[in-house]
């Protein structure tokens, strides 16, 4: 049988409609959609109503009852004590050991700190040798003091005798001077070995100091320039170098009251003062011999100011017995021989002039760096009753490590 009869007739197709689309409602396509949206709104109504449920408050129940209410509070910070006390040691050095911690409870008296007592000792042996060296310094310029004198009294005896005629007026004259000089200067070195004495405590040893200067001094400038070396030479002695700094150190001092100046020299700076630590009898009245010791050691480590020999630095200073003189060369000397006690005396002895007192004051500053064992053995057994001087250095060091 051939395709064409099994084929329905076209009249018969038109009949049944078979060749006409489906309805709307007929095609799957139609209902897939309603379905995915029904799906949809299903699930977006179930999202809202489990959002709607978390945002509902919740509510816990608890019976009432009567109990404390904890509070933590937690914060970070920089606790600040109510009331803060700074201390101190009235002694500076290196810290050896520390006692305590922080926030440990301290009481009256307990030890919170050790310091290194290593270069306290050495301070110690220091000024036990400078003041040994003032001491010999001084025998030598009481030993100036009593030559001076004799002169003198040989001349005054011989005035006596011939009626005037011999010495000469001009040459009695010179003799006094030279006793007087030698009195100054004494008076300076018996000063500094009192000062020396008291190194550690500068105020007493300047006011002791003091009173024995105004013995044989009036002069209110000299009296401040002698008793300003002494000062020097007592600083020297418990360790303090001489240098560029050591004026600016002991002008501190004198602001801080540690040394007896009057209010004139702290109204200097301060253009004001409450009230006067000392009165002008009993302090010094200018702070000048404080300061220019160290600008003179600025001037001897100037290699554009250098003076060769060293010895003509009194040519530069002046040779009269003057104090004004014999300080800056004495300071000077001392500035460029500081560890050679020989060579600096010698330079000042060398200088000319009243050169027995500049090599006084010299070896009085460099000796009190050196001490005994700095100075050659020879130029000490030299001296009249060198082993009793000697003794009594050692005695008066002692008391001086007793403050």
């Amino acid at each position: 049988m051939s395709s064409k009869k099994d084929a329905p007739p076209a009249d018969l197709q038109n009949l049944l409609g078979s060749d006409h689309p489906p309805r709307w409602w007929q095609r799957s396509s139609l209902w897939i959609g309603i379905a995915a949206l029904v799906v949809v709104a299903a699930g977006f109504a179930y999202w809202q109503s489990q959002q709607q449920a978390k945002a509902a408050p919740v509510y816990v129940t608890e019976p009432l009852k009567k109990g404390d209410v904890t509070l933590t509070v937690s914060a970070n910070g920089t606790l600040q004590p109510t009331r803060s006390v700074t201390i101190g040691s009235e002694l500076s050095g290196t810290v050896k050991r520390v006692l305590v911690d922080v926030n440990d409870r301290i009481k009256t008296g307990q030890v919170l700190v050790e310091l290194d007592t290593a270069k306290l000792v050495d301070q110690v042996t220091q000024s036990r040798a400078g003041l040994a060296s003032a001491q010999a310094q001084l025998a030598q310029a009481s030993a100036t003091v009593k030559e001076s004198r004799a002169t003198l009294a040989r001349f005054e005896e011989v005035a006596r005798l011939s009626g005037g005629k011999v010495p000469s007026a001009t040459e009695l004259d010179s003799a006094k001077a030279a006793v007087e000089r030698a009195v100054a200067i004494e008076a300076a070195a018996r000063a500094a070995l009192i000062a020396v004495r008291y190194a550690l405590e500068p105020m007493q040893g300047a006011l002791r100091a003091r009173e024995n200067i105004l013995l044989t001094h009036v002069d209110p400038f000299v009296a401040a320039l002698s008793l300003s070396f002494d000062i020097v030479a007592a600083a020297i002695a418990r360790g303090e170098p001489l240098d560029g700094e050591l004026g600016g150190k002991l002008y501190g001092m004198v602001e801080r009251r540690e040394l007896p100046y009057t209010h004139v020299v702290l109204a200097e700076k301060t253009g004001a003062y409450d009230s006067d630590p000392l009165p002008t009898s009993a302090a010094l009245t200018a702070p000048d011999g404080l300061l220019f010791p160290s600008h003179i050691w600025r001037a001897a480590h100037d290699p554009d100011l250098r003076i060769e020999p060293a010895w003509k630095a009194s040519l530069v200073y002046g040779l009269p017995c003057s104090i004004v003189c014999q300080l800056p060369a004495a300071y000077y000397l001392a500035s460029r021989f500081e560890d050679d006690f020989e060579a600096a005396v010698l330079h000042a002895i060398n200088g000319g002039g009243q050169n027995m007192s500049r090599a006084m004051l010299t070896g009085t500053l460099v000796g009190a760096r050196c001490g005994l064992s700095g100075i050659p053995k020879r130029l000490l057994e030299g001296l009249a009753d060198a082993e009793e001087v000697q003794d009594l250095a050692l005695q008066l060091g002692r008391q001086a490590m007793q403050v």
